[in-house]
């Protein structure tokens, strides 16, 4: 009886113990392993959902920006017949005013040391400038043109549906800041006569002064009276409507150091990641010598790493039309066709991950599309995925030319 209540009672053996630990071990390992395997996948997934994020938002907002180009300005300052041509008193941006123009690899030519890690996966990345009427889609009409202590004084008719629906019925005092943002100094002003003569001049900024908005034009260059230019504006110019025009470009660069975007962008892990060797899509305001405007500088994109445009245009007297894609090495075309016979702009647009899970490369496309991004960093992996997009936006305000 003793025997079999001591049998009944006996515990685990010591070699029971240690199968029964080990097998316990092994699935934990297997359970950790896993788990960690799932984690750096779900970090690499997190990552280039991030560079698509990015390279979208970035394609939409150039898209956006080209798609308006030439909105309330001229296609081409030297051919366009309308222009009031004073060309010997306009500064650089204005004598040179395009409503597109793409510069062939020129973030690297502005941004060469920046850019190392693209050009040395065989990047050239271009940059594009864009001028049109970015902050209204008014034409104001005006009461008259009066000289000034500075320059010309221009009165704004402000009892009209373009001020109102600027203010949204808002009284005059509290819609300053409105106008103040859209006519800022500096920038080009375009008076349109009712003969339809185009002339151009510079913003001092707008004022109100009773009930009567009053935008100063500065001196040079010369806003001419019919007497002075045939295609000047006719005795107080009333019935002439004015707008402003502003000039930005879109370009690749690092911010590494820059006042406000410095910090966004400052590395976590350079040595692992190549953090301080980014670059990002940039958007500034130009000023009328061709400079950036201080305090306008945007960061679009972050981690872009290729920009590269292509064209479709319609020469003179021909019905057809010349589709150009973004292609490596870019065709000239793409960079010496005049604006006014431009249809459309297509674009190429890449972001990489930001930071390397690949060891190796492989092949990428036919127009000079990569698919990896080999970083300028001593680890393995050194080679980072990459998101290209494309797309083409239509010029529908150059249509009528040509």
């Amino acid at each position: 009886m003793n025997t079999a209540k001591r049998a009944r009672q006996r515990g685990f053996t010591l070699v029971e113990l240690l199968v029964a630990t080990t097998a316990g071990l092994i699935v934990s390992a297997a359970a950790f392993l896993l788990a960690r395997n799932s984690a750096a996948v779900f970090q690499e997934e997190t990552r280039i959902t991030a560079a698509q994020m990015s390279a979208s938002l970035g394609l939409q907002r150039l898209a956006s920006d080209i798609g308006r180009a030439g909105f309330l300005s001229t296609p081409n300052i030297t051919t366009d017949p309308f222009v009031c041509n004073e060309s010997g008193t306009w500064p650089p941006l204005l004598a040179n005013l395009r409503a597109v123009r793409i510069g062939d690899a020129g973030s690297v030519v502005a941004h060469g040391p920046d850019l190392a890690d693209s050009t040395a996966n065989g990047f050239a990345p271009d940059d594009i400038t864009i001028a049109s009427s970015v902050d209204n889609s008014e034409e104001f009409p005006i009461r008259t043109i009066q000289p000034g202590g500075v320059g010309k004084v221009v009165f704004l008719e402000t009892n009209n549906s373009q001020v109102k629906r600027t203010c949204r019925e808002a009284p005059l005092a509290t819609c300053l800041p409105k106008f103040q943002a859209i006519f800022k100094p500096d920038r080009i002003i375009r008076i349109v006569t009712p003969e339809g003569n185009q002339i151009f001049g510079l913003s001092n900024g707008v004022s109100l002064t009773g009930d009567q908005l009053v935008l100063g034009l500065q001196t040079t260059p010369v806003v001419p009276a019919v007497g002075a230019n045939p295609k000047g504006y006719r005795a107080d110019c009333w019935d002439c409507k004015v707008n402003a025009i502003a000039v930005v470009r879109y370009e690749l660069q690092s911010l590494k150091g820059h006042p406000t975007y410095g910090p966004l962008v400052a590395p976590l892990a350079a040595a692992g990641t190549g953090d301080d060797r980014r670059t990002e899509l940039t958007r500034v305001e130009l000023d009328p010598q061709g400079l950036p405007i201080a305090n306008t500088l945007e960061l679009v994109a972050e981690f872009a790493v290729d920009l590269k445009f292509g064209i479709s245009f319609i020469a003179p007297g021909n019905n057809g039309m010349t589709d150009i894609p973004a292609p490596l090495p870019a065709n000239p075309l793409i960079y010496t066709t005049p604006p006014e016979t431009l249809r459309s702009v297509n674009i190429r647009f890449s972001t990489r991950a930001r930071a390397p899970d690949r060891v190796s490369d492989i092949a990428g496309g036919p127009d000079g599309r990569r698919y990896r991004f080999k970083l300028g960093i001593a680890t393995n992996p050194s080679y980072a995925r990459l998101r290209t997009l494309y797309t083409q936006v239509a010029l529908q305000n150059l249509v009528k030319y040509w």
